[in-house]
Order: C-alpha cells, then sequence, then structure tokens
C-alpha cells in the first residue's frame, strides 16, 4: 500500500483502518512492511492531471513494485488459508455475480469450502472498498457490494461434470436469475451502473 505523507499520521481514518490491517497481517506472516510512503503533488480536481514532475520519488517507488514484483511467484494454487487469496477470490465472486449482499459472499465462500463469520467477511469488504477494489451501494433498506474491475482477478478450474465452464456465461446466469427472482438487485445494479456511467446491462 502506498500512502501520501499526509495521511500516514497515526490519527488519520487510512492509517488506523486499512494500512493498520495490512501492517499487522504482514507482521504476524513475518513480512515485510507492506506500507509504503512518499509525497507528491495532490490532484485539484478531475481535469488536474499529474506529471512525472509532480512525483520526485517515482523513481524509488518503482524501484520498489519492481523488486516485489521479482520475488512474487507468477503463479500459486489457492490456498483458503492465505488471507490475500481468499480476498482475490471475494473480488472475483463479486465479478461473477455482479452485485451481492454480505450473506449471499459468505454463502458462496461456503460452498466452495471456505467459512468466514460475518464480522470478518465484513471487515475484509471494508478492506476492498477501501481500496477502491470494490463498491458499496446502499439501495431500498439493503446494502450491497459490486465489483470496480473489469475482468477477473483468478484463473478458475472446473470439475469435469460443470456444465458451465465460461465467466461470461456465468455473469448471464446471475443477470438472469436477479430478473426473475431479485428484482431489487436488478434495480440497484442498474443505479450504479448509472451513477458511474457503465454502458451495458
Amino acid at each position: 500500500m502506498v500512502l501520501h505523507q499526509d495521511d500516514s499520521d497515526k490519527d488519520s481514518f487510512i492509517w488506523r483502518g486499512p494500512a493498520l490491517y495490512l501492517k499487522e497481517i504482514a507482521e504476524a506472516n513475518k513480512k515485510e512492511d507492506p506500507v509504503i510512503v512518499y509525497r507528491w503533488r495532490k490532484r485539484i480536481g478531475e481535469s488536474d492531471y499529474l506529471s512525472e514532475a509532480d512525483f520526485s520519488d517515482a523513481v524509488d517507488l518503482d524501484e520498489k513494485i519492481s523488486g516485489i514484483l521479482s520475488h512474487a511467484s507468477k503463479t500459486e494454487s489457492m490456498d483458503s488459508e492465505k488471507l490475500g487469496h481468499v480476498m482475490l477470490l471475494m473480488l472475483d465472486l463479486l465479478f461473477i455475480a455482479r452485485i451481492v449482499t454480505l450473506d449471499d459472499l459468505i454463502y458462496f465462500l461456503n460452498i466452495l469450502g471456505i467459512s468466514l463469520s460475518k464480522s470478518k467477511a465484513e471487515q475484509h469488504m471494508s478492506l476492498l472498498v477501501s481500496l477502491n477494489l470494490a463498491s458499496k451501494l446502499r439501495y431500498g433498506n439493503n446494502v450491497f457490494y459490486l465489483f470496480t474491475q473489469d475482468k477477473p482477478w483468478l484463473s478458475l478450474g472446473y470439475k469435469d461434470t460443470a456444465k458451465i465452464r465460461d465467466i461470461d456465461r456465468w455473469r448471464n446466469r446471475f443477470t438472469e436469475y436477479y430478473e426473475i427472482n431479485e428484482i431489487q438487485k436488478i434495480r440497484a445494479l442498474r443505479s450504479y451502473m448509472k451513477s458511474k456511467e457503465i454502458v451495458g446491462d
């Protein structure tokens, strides 16, 4: 996680929330501190673009990221004991199901053999939302979570007996199911897509 120096104070929301959470995970697993701090000129608005001159530490950051990537395994089998793996799976479940409640997500994980309490699932989703990897939407009297990525993170395998082996077909099946059985999800999904100016259905 890369933090601006303005957000690196221990009293800031980001430091007390996602940054501290990642630091505790790294410490428990005896890994290097995952939070790195730099200063750059912050954008003033949507039309304000940053240049290389606005980030004098870009070379150092590039070296840090390159070092991390060079030691990272290119592929790794799913390990339900690894929090990072579970959270990537949660993101892919969001991508496939398009819009879910926390209970939906816990149910899907349970089907895949991963038991997660509601408080833990909520904690994980809060972190993913704070990192802009997922989105939280209050619609009517429900709270939904949605994908924000345009492609899945994992390469999924299927049983020999699986009738559907294509993620796009799975996504369409979920949409068809919502249209018949959970119309509020479709309305919430369309409302979200409209607010984000996302084309498609």
